[in-house]
């Protein structure tokens, strides 16, 4: 049974134009899935959706098999505890230290902060961090090991599904690669299912489908092993930035041009 089947999802604020529109998309358990497509076109919109952060306009998101769009209550939380979010820039606390910010929210409940350190020290050494990492401050992190801090934060939680929003966005290639082989370790440590948003191309060694959004739709689906010899004219044009195909790019007249 896929982990995360999406039906006919229909999102769109006020009366702008449909974010989501009549999109479909299955999630296999315990693979990993990219979406990909232009920016603005609703990736994140989609993310929170699933997570259950936004409401869709119609439609139905099956976890487990399960329609999430219409929980309310303690069915809603119970929910929410079968994901993680990664955010784009890792969203840390900087007056907080490692261990306060991996550790939020079993401190803010209560639990024993030496129970807790030993948990978040599990954490840490999951996502490849050394012991000393604990008791440092954002500010001493660089962009991979902040992104690495994210994620432990995130596994607290132990989550059935991550999902990533642009997990590489600001990083160099060499650590957006460490980033990258850490979401694949990830699924080879751990029983989860994974959704990451990209326009990173690189990610597809490391994923196993690759789903294309445009306008709204999932116009594509294809195997990330073999995307690079795909025939399908959505991916063949995206992944290889061309201007001609059926991707269209509006320009803005000149009017609104800043």
């Amino acid at each position: 049974m896929d982990k995360i089947k999406i039906i006919n999802l229909k999102k769109r604020f006020d009366e702008g134009r449909w974010i989501s529109d009549e999109l479909s998309l299955d999630i296999p358990t315990g693979k990993t899935m990219c979406i990909i497509g232009q920016s603005g076109e609703g990736k994140s919109v989609l993310l929170k959706q699933v997570i259950g952060l936004i409401q869709p306009s119609s439609g139905s998101i099956l976890v487990d098999g399960i329609d999430i769009v219409p929980l309310k209550g303690v069915a809603r939380e119970e929910n929410f505890k079968k994901f993680g979010y990664v955010f784009q820039f890792a969203a840390l606390l900087d007056s907080l230290s490692v261990f306060e910010n991996v550790g939020i929210v079993d401190l803010e409940n209560g639990v024993d902060p030496e129970a807790v350190r030993k948990r978040v020290a599990e954490k840490l050494s999951l996502v490849n961090l050394k012991e000393d990492t604990i008791d440092k401050y954002p500010s001493e992190l660089s962009g991979g090991m902040k992104k690495r801090v994210g994620l432990a934060r995130t596994l607290m939680g132990n989550p059935e599904i991550i999902l990533y929003d642009e997990p590489t966005t600001g990083l160099d290639p060499i650590t957006s690669g460490v980033v990258h082989e850490l979401i694949a370790d990830m699924q080879k440590k751990l029983p989860i299912t994974s959704v990451v948003i990209s326009h990173d191309v690189e990610i597809f060694k490391y994923v196993d489908k690759v789903a294309l959004l445009y306008h709204g739709k999932i116009v594509s689906v294809t195997d990330a092993a073999t995307i690079w010899e795909s025939k399908d004219p959505f991916i063949y044009q995206f992944i290889r930035g061309l201007t001609e195909g059926p991707i269209h790019q509006e320009i803005p007249d000149d009017k609104n041009k800043m």
